[in-house]
């Protein structure tokens, strides 16, 4: 077993003096920068990240499946864009390189629904650009609308609304886009999340209805009336709130199916949700009050959106 005598163990500070760790340890950080601990971390490999307040900052989950596209709204899940006066944007998605081409566009997400508690604390935005480099800024909230720094074609800020993001003139490639408490950037220690985790954050705000194969049950039925049907889908996620808006991109290839019948469902809403799913209201010609049904896709292309994006 080895020992150090921390009688003759010695660092020098910041200022070229030399410390004496067992008399003059209590130096704290000897009035270290922030860059100079940085770098210090840098020079034993310390590295260090910070938790992004960010969901998706890697753009790796993409329930809504597009790789482009050239309209506003919430596109890349947790990621929104809108556009201004004028504005018109275009965009693809490519090997974990969001490239985004536009006037007057914005690229944003509301970290979380109260954002209020950031008020007077100092935060970080970072931006890696698809060479791998890294442009940030650091800023104290106010309730107000603040640009934090500007880059090539954008410029980063934090609305007053609470969503941070880009807003871009021209053409912006990006790797990932993350914000932090502090005034020191580590993205550049952070590698792509792990899917499944941000996945499930994801799925809080958003999910997609959609099987690999035909007749594929989603949920289970409970037929309320001889036109309409209360339905349970199970989540693997509790949504943040009730559902904004429900979708289908083919309402007829959805149906309830028993042992009476194939019923197709001509329309859907969310009904409530619950810790473990969500249950919604369907209307299907046919159905018996009080039958149990299946609720089922008949084809593999089909599926609904529930969003209760913010």
């Amino acid at each position: 077993m080895a020992y150090i005598n921390v009688d003759e163990v010695y660092i020098l500070d910041n200022t070229g003096l030399q410390v004496d760790m067992a008399t003059d340890i209590p130096f704290a950080d000897a009035g270290f920068s922030d860059t100079q601990k940085a770098q210090a971390r840098k020079n034993i490999g310390a590295g260090g990240s910070n938790v992004s307040l960010l969901d998706n900052g890697w753009f790796t989950v993409n329930q809504r499946s597009s790789t482009s596209g050239s309209s506003a709204g919430y596109f890349v899940d947790r990621w929104k864009l809108s556009l201004g006066g004028g504005g018109s944007v275009s965009w693809s998605l490519s090997s974990g390189i969001l490239t985004i081409t536009g006037t007057a566009t914005y690229l944003e997400q509301k970290p979380m629904d109260d954002v209020s508690w950031m008020v007077g604390k100092t935060f970080t935005l970072s931006v890696m650009l698809s060479d791998g480099t890294i442009e940030s800024g650091t800023f104290t909230r106010t309730a107000s609308t603040q640009t934090i720094f500007t880059g090539t074609n954008y410029y980063a800020y934090m609305g007053s609304n609470g969503f941070v993001g880009l807003s871009i003139s021209g053409t912006v490639a990006l790797q990932a886009v993350k914000l932090e408490l502090g005034t020191t950037s580590t993205l550049a220690n952070d590698t792509p999340p792990e899917y499944g985790t941000e996945l499930a954050k994801c799925q809080r705000y958003f999910v997609r209805l959609k099987s690999t194969n035909s007749y594929c049950p989603f949920g289970t039925a409970l037929g309320a009336s001889t036109n309409a049907a209360y339905i349970f889908v199970p989540l693997s996620v509790t949504l943040r709130a009730l559902p904004t808006s429900v979708s289908s991109s083919a309402i007829a290839q959805f149906s309830l199916y028993g042992e009476s019948g194939d019923y197709a469902m001509s329309s859907i809403s969310v009904r409530g949700i619950t810790p473990n799913g969500v249950t919604l209201a369907g209307t299907a010609t046919g159905v018996t009050t009080h039958g149990t049904y299946s609720f089922i896709c008949k084809d593999a292309t089909s599926y609904i959106d529930i969003s209760a994006d913010l």
